[in-house]
């Protein structure tokens, strides 16, 4: 499943989004949702019953400004670790 934030004026970012998910709030969320199906854990359609917290736009600007500069500095470490063993891409 393939997740992509549409232009939105509620702040809500890919980054941000991204930041929510992994949240404590969303993973608590996901024991109650997530089956085990035989020995494969399955959630089928239930990800659509995840509660996301957007009621504060400072928040969402923060979580987005810390997750593009996490995402920068990985860029930043490939790119010098790719340097160093001469790896192009």
């Amino acid at each position: 499943m393939v997740l992509r934030v549409n232009k939105n004026e509620l702040g809500i970012t890919p980054f941000n989004l991204l930041a929510m998910l992994n949240s404590k709030a969303v993973r608590k969320q996901l024991n109650n949702l997530i089956l085990m199906d035989t020995t494969l854990p399955n959630i089928g359609d239930r990800w659509k019953d995840i509660n996301l917290d957007i009621s504060d736009p400072l928040k969402l600007q923060y979580l987005d400004e810390q997750v593009k500069n996490m995402y920068q500095k990985r860029k930043m470490f490939w790119s010098e670790y790719a340097n160093i063993f001469g790896i192009n891409g």
